[in-house]
């Protein structure tokens, strides 16, 4: 579960999530990426909220995973490289179950307008090679249909991860229970 959301209303700040602010109160900058994430799962209503690169800068529950991958690529790492104030016109979604619920999978989206849909190999390679944290270990999946990594945390009891690359969004579903975030994964488009 989100220890705390991101909340940007002019300015960002941090809400704890035992404190989870109405869906009305929750950025949405991009409704029809988060049209393209689960409104529910087992049966519980997911909220669901969306920013855009600059403002997924700050959140810390994003780095260790596709993210760092994704805003290390968009910035470059050499020094000639220009920096975009929006990363790129990055796209990012999430959905997750409200404090109090025995769930804790947290699904994003990241879209990159534009973008070529192969954009997704770098970064799955990346995260694979470890290349985003040591916290995290990558492995390709048997979905033959899609790519997919499958992750698993390094820290004890840790949770666990799948990345799915799907047309022009990379999907990245965080949780402790791998099977539910399975049936989660399947039902992307």
């Amino acid at each position: 579960m989100l220890a705390a959301l991101l909340v940007c209303l002019g300015g960002c700040a941090r809400v704890p999530a035992a404190t989870e602010p109405p869906p009305s109160a929750l950025p949405h900058a991009f409704p029809a990426l988060e049209a393209r994430l689960p409104a529910t799962w087992s049966g519980l209503p997911a909220l669901r909220a969306s920013y855009d690169g600059e403002s997924a800068v700050g959140d810390e529950d994003l780095y260790g995973r596709a993210f760092s991958v994704l805003a290390g690529e968009l910035v470059g790492t050499d020094a000639s490289a220009t920096v975009s104030p929006d990363y790129g016109g990055l796209e990012v979604a999430e959905a997750w179950l409200g404090a109090g619920h025995p769930y804790d999978v947290v699904v994003r989206a990241y879209r990159l307008p534009g973008a070529p849909v192969d954009r997704w190999t770098a970064v799955l390679d990346a995260l694979v090679a470890g290349r985003a944290s040591l916290e995290w270990r990558y492995r390709f999946g048997p979905d033959q249909a899609r790519p997919t990594l499958l992750g698993t945390a390094t820290t004890p009891g840790g949770d666990a991860a799948l990345v799915v690359a799907s047309g022009d969004t990379l999907y990245e579903l965080t949780g402790r229970d791998a099977a539910l975030l399975s049936t989660v994964a399947a039902a992307l488009p």
